[in-house]
């Protein structure tokens, strides 16, 4: 009879097995860890493995060992105060800042504020940038005030208007869905 149970318990087990979940290995990184900035607003993984941080005190890259802080002159970023971060389909980094929108070139670690000539622009570029959403040759920004639609192959921006939420509702949000589309949503 005993071993009749241990025999069962065994078929059990090899038929269970591939059915228990894997334990899952968490890691905190901090500024003990050398984390530059205790502050993360968004986080990326580029193609390569990178892991992108958008911060208070810049963009940060994450090898999986150590942190690499990517700051720029104040004449290149108007703010490193960086809240908003996508990696379009032609691998550039776009990041959303409290003054404006800019284009991070990684072989020059140089910043690049959004192209146009339009009051849109300026208006854009003067907006604290609450999510970067890119999708189908497009950029959708998501400020305070409003979602904007940047098209990159010809730098036109189109403005849409948000609509009214009531006053203790949670803020919209811009995701990307499965399917590559983007969605704002409120609640």
């Amino acid at each position: 009879m005993r071993s009749k149970f241990k025999y069962l318990l065994l078929i059990i087990n090899i038929f269970l097995l591939p059915y228990t979940a894997q334990a899952l290995n968490f890691q905190r990184l901090g500024i003990e860890q050398g984390l530059p900035h205790g502050n993360i607003y968004n986080v990326v993984q580029d193609e390569t493995g990178f892991v992108w941080l958008a911060s208070d005190n810049g963009l940060i890259r994450y090898d999986g060992y150590e942190f690499k802080n990517f700051t720029a002159k104040s004449e290149q970023l108007m703010s490193k105060n960086i809240v908003a971060l996508d990696i379009d389909s032609s691998k550039r980094f776009w990041l959303g800042t409290n003054q404006g929108v800019y284009l991070y070139l990684t072989d020059s670690q140089r910043f690049i504020p959004l192209q146009g000539d339009s009051t849109l622009h300026s208006e854009l570029s003067n907006s604290y940038i609450k999510s970067i959403v890119s999708s189908n040759n497009s950029l959708w920004i998501l400020s305070k005030s409003a979602l904007y639609k940047y098209r990159l192959d010809n730098q036109k921006i189109t403005k849409l208007s948000l609509p009214k939420r009531h006053p203790r509702s949670l803020p919209f949000i811009i995701s990307k869905t499965p399917d590559d589309e983007p969605r704002c949503y409120s609640s």
